[in-house]
């Protein structure tokens, strides 16, 4: 259980229930249906239910992702994807990872991919780009200080500062979204297991 239970509809104050129609018509439908976002009552789960507890922020909080996401660049999404899978294999947030499993998985890594990046490990069989796009992000969220010569000047060589730019906001939203979850210790829904398919590993 959450240390931030969900908060069933009916028991949602005036301001957290303007709350969660923001997170619902600008995040929910934003990440698909690849994932349970609402337990079996419709309360938001994941990282939306810690917010409802500071419904003040909800606006920000809807906004930031919604426009990270709307960033377009040289990046491929999957390798988007890989940084934030990065990102959250760094701070060990399993809902974060139970999510973005899914979402990778519709890019079409394998469970075997997508276990090894959940651990750490950069997945076999990747591009070059997607390898230096988990690098990067297994960096940048990992680092204390500034991030490594080596990987910045590798990153914008690769795809310029605004590339980078792009990439980098992946992980910092995502850096955001981890610390969230694991101050609520979040688990991934109840009766689902961390990674899809076979993948194992991170239970």
């Amino acid at each position: 259980m959450s240390r931030f239970p969900p908060i069933p509809l009916v028991d949602l104050t005036p301001e957290q229930k303007q709350a969660h129609d923001e997170i619902d018509s600008g995040l929910v439908k934003m990440l698909g249906s690849s994932f349970t976002q609402k337990d079996s009552r419709g309360a938001l789960i994941g990282p939306f239910a810690p917010i409802l507890y500071t419904p003040s922020v909800a606006s920000a909080f809807v906004a930031l992702p919604r426009a990270v996401h709307a960033l377009t660049g040289p990046v491929s999404p999957l390798s988007c994807e890989l940084a934030i899978l990065a990102t959250g294999s760094v701070h060990g947030a399993r809902y974060e990872l139970y999510a973005h499993s899914r979402i990778a998985s519709t890019l079409k890594l394998s469970p075997s991919q997508i276990a090894a990046a959940c651990s750490g490990v950069a997945p076999e069989g990747l591009s070059e780009d997607e390898a230096l796009a988990y690098e990067f992000g297994l960096k940048l969220a990992g680092s204390k200080g500034p991030l490594e010569a080596g990987i910045w000047e590798r990153a914008v060589g690769r795809w310029g500062r605004e590339g980078v730019a792009v990439l980098m906001q992946r992980v910092a939203t995502y850096t955001y979204v981890c610390v969230v979850l694991n101050a609520g210790d979040v688990p991934v829904p109840e009766g689902e297991e961390m990674l899809p398919g076979k993948a194992v590993g991170m239970e």
